[in-house]
């Protein structure tokens, strides 16, 4: 060969190894000298990865349990704040039966709206450990174990099972807004075409309030457009048919999903 200095370059293929890190790499040489002559070898590289690395764990430590949950057990919760129903305008003999929210969109604050048998407490629980008893707002008629309660357009909408010519309370959540001290409200509005009811669902999307369990339809969907909540109005109704050999149908729950298809739930 003439060429004592022919020129040397090399090419890679890298085909994957058994880990993310690993691989096989075939690298081609090629000496080419000034003749263009060529030779050719081909050399594996193969990268590996077998050295297991080195960790330090932290020191060992001693934890005392603090977990503070006041009068009631509990498991992997903290209770924040309690406070009894005497402090919620309750007083021996009322009882709780159901709770629902509101959070204002111009303040940010937060509200418990809590259901007693005589009527709905406003509680602030913007601090949690801190909750603050606004007021009520009284019954329409008289005392039940079962009120229900929906929010929708900065309004709470509440209906009373077992309690005469109850209705529909709706009330303007924004009264809320600065009350310092427990106050008793009143309605904001009022919806009678019908007495008692059980459960009510509110479609966010259409405005329609789906009241159930009343003493209107057997019991089925009564449907109110609560789009304008001091303005609500009657706009559609399902009677639902007993099976044969089967009690009469008393429903007791009610649904709207994306569909906006109606789903009920009969206690028989």
């Amino acid at each position: 060969n003439c060429d004592g200095a022919p020129a040397v370059s090399a090419s890679d293929s890298v085909a994957a190894g058994t880990c993310a890190k690993a691989s096989v790499i075939t690298r081609t040489w090629t000496a080419t000298d000034n003749c263009n002559n060529a030779g050719t070898c081909t050399q594996t590289i193969t990268v590996t990865d077998t050295t297991a690395p080195v960790i330090t764990c932290p020191a060992d430590i001693t934890l005392a349990c603090t977990r503070t949950t006041g009068p009631f057990p509990a498991s992997n919760m903290t209770v924040l704040a309690h406070l009894p129903i005497t402090a919620m305008g309750g007083s021996d003999g009322i009882n709780g039966n159901d709770c629902w929210g509101w959070t204002d969109p111009l303040t940010g604050r937060e509200y418990a709206i809590f259901g007693r048998t005589n009527g709905t407490a406003f509680v602030d629980i913007t601090i949690p450990t801190t909750p603050v008893y606004l007021g009520e707002l009284p019954t329409q008629t008289g005392i039940s174990f079962w009120r229900d309660m929906k929010v929708y357009a900065d309004h709470v909408f509440v209906v009373s099972d077992a309690n005469g010519a109850h209705g529909m309370q709706i009330f303007d959540l924004t009264n809320l807004r600065g009350v310092a001290v427990p106050q008793t409200f009143s309605n904001t509005a009022h919806y009678a075409g019908f007495n008692n009811a059980h459960n009510l669902h509110i479609n966010e999307d259409t405005g329609y309030a789906y009241i159930v369990g009343s003493n209107t339809f057997a019991g089925g969907p009564h449907i109110v457009d609560v789009a304008d909540p001091l303005a609500p109005q009657e706009v559609g109704s399902f009677v639902p048919e007993p099976v044969a050999g089967q009690p009469a149908p008393q429903t007791n729950d009610v649904d709207v999903d994306v569909r906006g298809l109606i789903h009920i739930v009969d206690r028989n």
